[in-house]
Order: structure tokens, then C-alpha cells, then sequence
């Protein structure tokens, strides 16, 4: 009986420390949970911060992205963790964090965030004030980061154009349709690229994560923005000598359609090239010369060796130019025999106004206007022909213009312009490819017949210098008039085209408001089409 009770009391004894052993186990794990636990709920616990107002890459056919943006600094305040974690010993900080934002903004004041609603406060700030706050370290609840916002200082370059999905309707904002909008629906579905800030368990703010842009689809243009850059710094130097109110230049590669360069001296003013802010563009005057003499090619109401006679009707200059070809009559841009040439073709002309697509727009853009035909329709009468002959009761923009040269420059055949490559994933990858249409406008004969009648008119004395030895190209200016609110206004053209290493590119130059008898078109725009031509020998030979 004894040795049981003996046994009995060490069996006791042993469950007694089991179960003391098991419990301070148990509390042991416990305080270790706890501990991950408040480590875990703080990861959980953050903020996203967007850090780009697009999401997406606009680039160009070189896989370079075109365009700029300007940083923009916040410095942020966790209401939250910055009251429960900030005590006495951070003092000499937070007295700093004072000092800084007040010096950058008066208004700033740290102290009287609790005032306002939300659980936290921005502070919009600059590089240097952003710097001084991100190098201290001891303040929990608060953190830096910088956000990308697109540069739209250059509101009317047609990259911003591009990327502005969105116009304002009597105080509406609404969506807008076309190429645009067609952007907007193909990247809705990207996310932005973004900063994930979490706190520890103290209130310490890090960067644990940036957004995943591996699925995004980005927009891939064929400008190549070296050549684009070029051209804009150029004509921003060469129209501050001149007196055209503004001047424009389109580049683009004859057999695709594609555009290489689409630009002009001030993007602060409308975007001529699409006729932004016109009632369908421009008289081309002249340049429409081309397009009457490939339809008498077409139509056989001309020969080539046939002579005409000036008799000086509708010469602004000359009393007349005398007997001429029609070669001779491109050259020296004679009305006269140019209207002679239109009543041959008679109505049919504004047949050829349709398949060149000059009352449409060319690049579907929401804020681009087609051309507008000033005559009677179906049918044109004697007067309507006569101005139609030398570019005057139709008006076009700079691209239906270019689009118009390029026909004849392409043996013929309307290739669409286009400014989209395609749609590219994040690795570069080319996903969708942008397709254009072609269609056969005037013959191959009629439209080489053209091409070598462009090429005579840089031999002409307005052009003569502007001809590069050792290569192919042609060329036709134009000078246009037009009244505006009641004063005599005058547009200068070129188009024209050059081909390098086998390449050819077609070009259009386009200045307004000029000031007559002083910048006649061709001697503002000569030197612009001379000085792009360089700019393609010297880009084919890198």
C-alpha cells in the first residue's frame, strides 16, 4: 500500500511538469504565431500608387518610345500609422518633415493633416524637396514616390493627338470615335504600372512590388522618331526667318503608305496636316496640277508633244508664257493651259477627286477633317472646271494632299496612308498587324509620264538649287489664296519625292498665312523638301 501511494504521487508529480511542459509549449507557439501574425497582417496591409497616367507604350517602328514625360513627386502620410507609431524620441524628424514641406509650400503643414477626411494626405512636391524627405528614414507612416505624366505641353504633335482619348462636349467629357478611340478600346484592358507600398509592424514603409506590365498590349507607330525630331527642330528654327504663320512636313514611304515623319514648327498651334480646326483644309492650288495631267493621260485628251497657247488668262505674273508642252506648262505652273487641259476632261475630273478620296479623311482620326468639294455636284459647269484645273474650288489637308501625290509617285495605285504599325506585346512582338487599302486610281503609263514632268520641274529657276546630283526625285509647288475674315491670305505647297537605295519616299510641304510676292510656296517650302531629302540620304546611308 505504501510503495502504491509512493508511485501514485511520483505518477502526479511526472503529469503535473507534462502538462506545465505542454503549456509553456503552447505559449511559447503561440507568442511565435503572434508575432508572424502582426508580421503577415502588415504585408497584408499597403497601398498600390498608380505611377504613370497611361498604360501603355506608344513607340515607334524602331521599337523607340516616343513619347516625353515629366515627373511629377508626392510625399504621402499614412494618417493611421503615422499617429500610432511616431512618438517623442522621433521628434527632431518630424520637426524636420515640417520644415522641409514649409519651405517648399507655406500652406504645407504636417500637423494639421487629422482635420481633413481620408486616411491619408498627399503632398505634391518637387525633385528637390522629394529628395530631402525620401533620405529620412525614421518617420513611420509616410513614404515617397514619383509619378510619370504624360508631357501634353505639345498638345497638337500628333503623338498627344493620339493618346488623348477623351474631348469635352458643352462641359461633357466624352469618348472619342475613330483612331483615337480605336487606341483607348485596344489598351482599356492594360494595367498601369504602379508601386506597392507595405508597412512593417512598427509602421515602416518599404517598396514590395511594382505592377505587372508582362500582359500589356502597347501601340507601335511607323514614324521613326529620330527622323520626326529632326524635322520638327528644323522647321522650328527655319520658320522663325520666315513669315508664314506656321509650316508642316509629311514623310512617308511610297509603296506601303507608311508615314515616317508627320510634323510642324509649333505644336502650341492646331495640327494643319489633319486640317484640325478648318472647314475641310486648304486650296491646294497648283500642286492639283499633277492629278489634272494624269487624268489627260488617262482619259487620251492629250498628247505629249501637243503645243498650247498662253494667252495669259488666269496668270497672276506673266501675260503669257507663250507656245509650251504639257511638260513645259507643269513647269512653269501655267493656268492657262492647265484650264485648256481640264475642259478636255471635262466632268469626269471630279470622278478622279473621289478615287484620290479627297473629300474623306485619310487616318480616321476623331479631330481630323476630310476635304470639301466647292462645286456643283453631279455635275460640273464651265466655271466649276476652270477653277478646278489650278486647285481652287477644292479645298484638302496636308495628308490628302500627300496622299494625292503619292498615287502618282506610286505608279498609280492610292496606298491608305497609315501611322499604325500594329499592336506590339511587352516583349516587342508585333500581336496585330494594321492593315490599309490599295486601289489603282490612274494608269502605270499616265502616272510615269507625271513622275518625269516633276522631275523637270526642279529644273525650273525657283527650284534649281534645291535638285540633289545622283538621285531620282521631282516635285510641284503651288501657291494658293483664300480670304480670311476679310483679309487676302496665301498657302504654300510642295509635293514631291525622292528615292534612295532603291527606296522612294514621298514628301509634302505645306505653309500658311504667308505673306505674297515675299514667301511664294516654293521658295519657303523648296528649302524645307531639299533639307528632308538630305535627312533620308543621310538616314539610308547609317
Amino acid at each position: 500500500m505504501k510503495r502504491y501511494m509512493i508511485n501514485l504521487r511520483v505518477y502526479s508529480i511526472a503529469i503535473f511538469f507534462s502538462m506545465l511542459l505542454i503549456l509553456l509549449s503552447i505559449r511559447i507557439i503561440f507568442l511565435t504565431s503572434s508575432s508572424n501574425l502582426k508580421v503577415l497582417a502588415a504585408n497584408q496591409f499597403g497601398y498600390t500608387e498608380i505611377t504613370s497616367d497611361i498604360n501603355y507604350k506608344l513607340i515607334d517602328k524602331n521599337g523607340n518610345e516616343i513619347m516625353n514625360y515629366k515627373p511629377i513627386y508626392y510625399f504621402v502620410v499614412d494618417k493611421k500609422n503615422f499617429k500610432q507609431y511616431n512618438q517623442e524620441e522621433n521628434m527632431e524628424e518630424l520637426l524636420t518633415i515640417k520644415y522641409i514641406l514649409k519651405s517648399y509650400n507655406p500652406d504645407y503643414d504636417i500637423t494639421k493633416i487629422f482635420e481633413e477626411a481620408g486616411d491619408k494626405k498627399y503632398f505634391e512636391i518637387d525633385k528637390s524637396t522629394y529628395d530631402k524627405l525620401n533620405s529620412i528614414t525614421g518617420i513611420p507612416g509616410t513614404y515617397c514616390y514619383e509619378k510619370d505624366i504624360l508631357d501634353r505641353s505639345n498638345d497638337y504633335s500628333i503623338e498627344s493627338m493620339l493618346t488623348n482619348p477623351i474631348y469635352e462636349d458643352n462641359g461633357v467629357v466624352k469618348q472619342k470615335s475613330g483612331l483615337e478611340g480605336l487606341i483607348y478600346d485596344l489598351t482599356k484592358g492594360n494595367e498601369y504600372d504602379s508601386i506597392r507600398f507595405t508597412p512593417d509592424e512598427y509602421g515602416y514603409y518599404k517598396e514590395t512590388g511594382s505592377g505587372d506590365l508582362s500582359k500589356n498590349s502597347n501601340i507601335q507607330l511607323t514614324l521613326d522618331e529620330t527622323l520626326q525630331k529632326e524635322i520638327h527642330d528644323y522647321l522650328q528654327g527655319f520658320n522663325s526667318d520666315n513669315k508664314a504663320r506656321g509650316i508642316s512636313a509629311i514623310v512617308m514611304d511610297s509603296a506601303s503608305g507608311k508615314i515616317l515623319s508627320m510634323t510642324q514648327d509649333d505644336y502650341l498651334l492646331e495640327n494643319r496636316n489633319i486640317g484640325y480646326g478648318t472647314f475641310g483644309g486648304f486650296f491646294p492650288g497648283s500642286i492639283f496640277k499633277i492629278a489634272v495631267e494624269a487624268a489627260a493621260f488617262d482619259k487620251n485628251v492629250v498628247s505629249r508633244d501637243e503645243i498650247f497657247t498662253c494667252l495669259g488668262r488666269y496668270e497672276d505674273y506673266v501675260s503669257n508664257h507663250g507656245s509650251l508642252n504639257i511638260a513645259e506648262a507643269l513647269e512653269v505652273s501655267c493656268n492657262d493651259t492647265f484650264v485648256q487641259i481640264g475642259h478636255r476632261i471635262g466632268s469626269d475630273l471630279k470622278n478622279y477627286l473621289y478615287k484620290l478620296h479627297l473629300n474623306e479623311k485619310v487616318l480616321d482620326m476623331n479631330d481630323e477633317v476630310g476635304g470639301e468639294f466647292l462645286f456643283n455636284d453631279p455635275n460640273l459647269d464651265e466655271g466649276d472646271i476652270t477653277l478646278l484645273s489650278f486647285g481652287q474650288n477644292i479645298r484638302i489637308t496636308p495628308i490628302e494632299a500627300a496622299a494625292m501625290a503619292n498615287t502618282i509617285v506610286n505608279n498609280g495605285i492610292y496606298v491608305k496612308p497609315s501611322i499604325i504599325e500594329g499592336v506590339v506585346n511587352s516583349e516587342g512582338t508585333l500581336t496585330k498587324k494594321w492593315k490599309t487599302t490599295s486601289e489603282r486610281v490612274f494608269t502605270d503609263t499616265s502616272s510615269k509620264l507625271v513622275k518625269k514632268d516633276m522631275e523637270k520641274v526642279l529644273d525650273n529657276d525657283t527650284l534649281k538649287g534645291y535638285k540633289i546630283d545622283g538621285y531620282t526625285m521631282g516635285a510641284k509647288t503651288g501657291t494658293s489664296e483664300r480670304m480670311d475674315q476679310g483679309i487676302k491670305l496665301y498657302d504654300g505647297w510642295l509635293v514631291g519625292y525622292i528615292t534612295v537605295n532603291e527606296k522612294t519616299y514621298t514628301i509634302c510641304v505645306f505653309s500658311e498665312d504667308l505673306a505674297k510676292n515675299e514667301n511664294v510656296g516654293g521658295v519657303v517650302c523648296g528649302p524645307v523638301f531639299n533639307k528632308i531629302c538630305n535627312m533620308l540620304i543621310a538616314m539610308n546611308n547609317e
